[in-house]
């Protein structure tokens, strides 16, 4: 079973390897605007959720130690929820692959969720992937 542990947010990392892509982006970088390509106007929608409601305590990002060390994360599941919360504190993260008005959205929003930014989350840490693959497979299929 998972623990439960808060991670910062800068210790988080986007899962490459996320079973939406096609080929495994080369780094964070084109890993975010890989899917913000995917889902632009969903995760400028969920960064608006955020600023107004915080983040949702009923999805716990499902996450596995990088490198096999706790220094870094990667979120096996609630990317695009990550990945609203890095564009919301770096909205040029993301820009370049958004429409102008989703863009301008965006930074409105940043300007807003950095009044009170988020600097951790509580994550669902496993041991591993397989651990993980198991609980997303109960989860989506019941």
């Amino acid at each position: 079973m998972p623990e439960i542990v808060d991670i910062p947010i800068v210790d988080l990392l986007l899962d490459p390897g996320n079973p939406r892509f096609k080929e495994e982006p080369r780094s964070q970088q084109e890993t975010a605007l890989e899917l913000a390509e995917k889902h632009g106007d969903h995760i400028v929608e969920l960064a608006a959720d955020v600023v107004d409601y915080g983040v949702d305590p009923l999805a716990l990002p499902a996450v596995i130690a990088s490198g096999g060390t706790r220094t870094s994360y990667t979120v096996l599941e609630g990317n695009r929820r990550l990945l609203a919360i890095k564009a919301l504190e770096t909205p040029t993260l993301i820009t370049p692959v958004l429409s102008s008005p989703a863009g301008k959205r965006l930074g409105e929003l940043s300007k807003k969720y950095a009044k009170v930014p988020i600097s951790s989350l509580s994550c669902a840490l496993f041991d591993n992937e397989e651990e993980a693959r198991h609980c997303f497979f109960l989860r989506h299929t019941g």
